[in-house]
């Protein structure tokens, strides 16, 4: 799925390597693609962590950064910390890229896009710029409900999950607000799911982007909230879950 239809604004992308001839790989990669796609774009490459930071600093933002792990003073583990810092949700998509595999497993919990090694293959980059624009794309999207007769809307982004209790709906945003207003769960899987929200539990649905592990028959999700998985939503929970690049370590 290509990535032509998103908005028509530029993304921003970063590239964090103090390799240079990886940075001019990723960058004509990235280029070349986004003018196939025609998709606008304004790229930066840093050669450090300290660079990136100071450019965020200064009020930079971007929508994906490419961010190796290895990088002098500062790793790109210390970096993608400091990255989630700045965010409350998932506004910026995290590929990370590095010449050792044992990192791997260090980084599901700053949930990037994807782990690749060197050296590089275009083809995985593309893949990962796909997935990116879709994302992007999905955090566009609002939940909308009627609360004394006015339409509101929360982002799809911010939202952690979603609870059903004494037929109200409660949204749990990943700053940790809660939004109520009437609703059914049944109305909002129904509308939100091909957003990546899913039923999990008959008083559950939640933000797969904001999984962190699942397993024993529960999620852990972002900010440490644990939901148990009811048996009847376990099997297509797990078909989402792989959808997403989830590991069966993490399922």
């Amino acid at each position: 799925m290509r990535c032509t239809k998103y908005e028509e604004e530029k993304m921003q992308i970063a590239i964090c390597d103090d390799d240079r001839a990886v940075c001019r790989q990723l960058r004509g990669w990235i280029e070349e693609y986004t003018k196939r796609e025609r998709l606008e774009i304004h790229l930066m490459v840093f050669y450090s962590a300290e660079e990136l930071l100071d450019s965020l600093s200064a009020g930079h933002w971007f929508d994906m950064v490419f961010q190796d792990i290895e990088l002098p003073k500062k790793s790109g583990l210390d970096m993608a910390e400091e990255l989630r810092r700045y965010v409350e949700c998932h506004q910026v998509v995290i590929d990370f890229i590095s010449g050792k595999q044992e990192y791997g497993m260090q980084l599901f919990d700053l949930q990037p896009i994807n782990f690749r090694l060197k050296p590089l293959k275009r083809q995985e980059i593309e893949a990962d710029l796909d997935k990116a624009c879709r994302i992007l794309k999905e955090s566009k999207h609002a939940l909308t409900y009627m609360l004394n007769n006015v339409q509101n809307g929360i982002l799809l982004r911010d939202i952690n999950y979603i609870e059903s209790a004494a037929k109200m709906i409660q949204v749990y945003k990943i700053n940790g607000e809660k939004i109520q207003f009437r609703g059914t769960l049944d109305r909002l899987e129904k509308e939100y799911g091909k957003y990546h929200f899913c039923r999990c539990h008959r008083a559950y649905i939640v933000n797969l982007h904001c999984v962190t592990a699942y397993r024993k028959g529960h999620l852990l999700l972002r900010g440490g909230k644990e939901i148990e998985v009811g048996s009847y939503y376990s099997a297509n929970l797990k078909q989402q879950l792989s959808r997403l690049d989830f590991t069966e370590e993490m399922l």
